[in-house]
């Protein structure tokens, strides 16, 4: 066990040794302990612990999708030439291009607190400017199975942001810009999408009954579980994220279905 009067000496590898169990301590925590040392600050490495991509491997647009499996696909279906450029943790990066234009794919895992740290991280030390998130929703109301939905804001059960915003309720908002870009080249594409509110719930399983008929009150078109923390970070980064989502739920038969189209993404290389 490591004493308080241990950690003040020497932070950062003292911790990174705990963690990894047998004293040893990974490169990220060394450049931060020699920065210690010097008395200077942390370098950027150090804000970027679980993305291993190299300087300027990653595009300045990125598609963010929660499962590593989907990026390798969507990468390898949408991207040409595109190659692997992270994989720490099992949590795949690729990069390619799109109609001529640089495009990064990388996953984010599930949840608000997992998407938080891989957009913080891309916005921080990657150069990313523009962040879309990809991914299924469960639709609130009548939307089909397949439906584009396009997150204008996102409220949520989750109390990520208000730790973050002073105990306050922020109101987390697609950046407007980055909304109207993918709604015109959506639009030029012939592709059908509806842009809502959604809500970002911490309960994949077991939520709250009444949950349901709130929403729809409030004229939110469904549920997923990042989309209110990406766009928190992104606002208090200054860069532009918005969630483009497919709708999904139970088919005719009452089974779950999911349905991934590619128009979900094709907007982004439009001006």
């Amino acid at each position: 066990m490591v004493g308080s009067d241990e950690l003040q000496e020497n932070p950062v590898p003292r911790l990174a040794g705990v963690v990894q169990g047998r004293g040893k301590i990974n490169p990220a925590a060394r450049f931060a302990f020699d920065a210690f040392r010097e008395g200077g600050t942390v370098p950027a490495v150090a804000n970027h612990l679980h993305i291993d991509a190299s300087p300027g491997a990653i595009a300045p647009t990125v598609l963010l999708p929660g499962d590593p499996l989907r990026a390798r696909s969507l990468s390898e279906g949408l991207l040409d030439a595109p190659r692997q450029v992270a994989g720490r943790r099992n949590m795949l990066g690729f990069t390619g291009r799109w109609n001529g234009q640089p495009v990064s794919i990388v996953g984010s895992g599930m949840g608000i607190p997992s998407c938080a740290i891989y957009a913080t991280e891309l916005f921080r030390s990657f150069g990313v400017t523009r962040i879309v998130r990809v991914g299924t929703c469960a639709a609130v109301g009548t939307h089909p199975l397949g439906a584009v939905l396009l997150a204008t804001s996102a409220s949520t059960d989750s109390s990520f942001n208000r730790h973050r915003f002073g105990g306050h309720d922020l109101a987390a908002t697609a950046d407007f810009d980055l909304l109207c870009t993918l709604a015109t080249g959506a639009r030029r594409a012939g592709v059908s999408l509806t842009a809502a509110p959604v809500f970002s719930t911490d309960a994949f399983h077991d939520g709250a009954p009444e949950l349901a008929g709130l929403l729809a009150a409030h004229g939110i078109a469904g549920v997923e579980m990042e989309s209110a923390g990406l766009y928190a970070v992104a606002m208090r980064e200054r860069v532009a994220a918005v969630g483009g989502v497919i709708e999904a739920g139970p088919d005719g038969a009452g089974r779950f279905r999911v349905r991934v189209e590619v128009p979900t993404v094709t907007p982004i290389g439009h001006p």
